[in-house]
């Protein structure tokens, strides 16, 4: 998936989604609720 597809599955921005998967923010419980409930059996350790 591209960054664009994967912000707009969880519904959040591109940019907020860039800065997390670049590291430069990290996601908020909302984001990881979001990103649990997209996608339930994947792995967030490298997230936070």
């Amino acid at each position: 998936m591209t960054i664009r597809e994967m912000a707009r599955s969880l519904g959040v921005s591109k940019s907020y989604y860039e800065k997390i998967e670049y590291g430069e923010r990290s996601p908020s419980y909302n984001f990881m609720r979001k990103f649990k409930d997209e996608y339930p059996n994947a792995n967030v350790d490298f997230i936070l």
